[in-house]
C-alpha cells in the first residue's frame, strides 16, 4: 500500500494439504481489500515445504511455535513503515485452525519485548483431529478392515487403480501422502 498509515497485519497459516495460494484466494485477498496487511505462511509439511523441500507434516507444538516466531521476526525486518506490530492477528482455517492454537501460544519476541496477538480466529479449531476426521474418512470397500489388520500392501493395491483412474481420489490421497 502506498499510504503511510500503520495497519494491522494478519498472519495466515495454510491447512493440512492446501497451499499459500489457496489461503490468498480464500481469505487473504479479502483482508487486503479491507485494509489489512497479510502474511501467509507454510509450516513443516504444508504447501511449498512439502512439495519443494520434501518436509514431512508435523504437529509438534515447537514446529508451529517456530513458524509463528519466524513470521513475526520476518515482519520485524521487512514490515516497512505501514505495519503496526501492536496490531497482529492470526487467522487460521481448516487444519490450520488446529495449528493456529499452537502458533497463538508462541511467545513473540520483537524489539526486545514480547508481542501479543490482538486477535485470533480459528475456523475450525480442531482439538482432536483423529476424532474429527476418523468417522468421516471415506475408504473403499474393505479398506477399514485392511487398516485394522495392518495389511498396508493390500490397502495400497486397493487404492492403486482408484488413484490411477480418478483425479479427485489421486489428489486427496497423494496430497496427504
Amino acid at each position: 500500500n502506498n499510504n503511510s498509515e500503520k495497519r494491522a497485519t494478519i498472519i495466515m497459516p495454510g491447512g493440512y494439504d492446501g497451499s499459500t495460494e489457496e489461503v490468498y484466494y480464500s481469505c487473504g485477498q479479502a483482508a487486503i481489500k479491507r485494509g489489512y496487511n497479510v502474511l501467509i505462511v507454510d509450516g513443516p509439511g504444508q504447501g511449498s515445504t512439502a512439495v519443494l523441500r520434501n518436509r514431512l507434516f508435523g504437529t509438534h507444538s515447537s514446529d508451529y511455535k517456530a513458524v509463528m516466531i519466524a513470521a513475526v521476526e520476518w515482519l520485524k525486518g521487512n514490515r516497512g513503515e505501514n505495519t503496526d506490530l501492536t496490531k497482529l492477528a492470526l487467522v487460521a482455517r481448516s487444519f490450520g485452525g488446529f495449528l493456529g492454537v499452537k502458533m497463538a501460544a508462541a511467545t513473540l519476541p520483537v524489539d526486545d519485548n514480547n508481542v501479543t496477538l490482538a486477535a485470533v480466529a480459528l475456523d475450525p479449531m480442531q482439538v482432536d483431529f483423529k476424532k474429527a476426521v476418523g468417522p468421516k474418512m471415506m475408504l473403499p470397500p474393505g479398506g477399514l478392515e485392511l487398516i485394522k489388520e495392518k495389511k498396508y500392501k493390500e490397502l495400497d493395491a486397493l487404492y492403486k487403480p482408484l488413484i490411477e483412474q480418478m483425479p479427485l481420489i489421486r489428489f486427496q490421497v497423494m496430497s496427504r501422502a
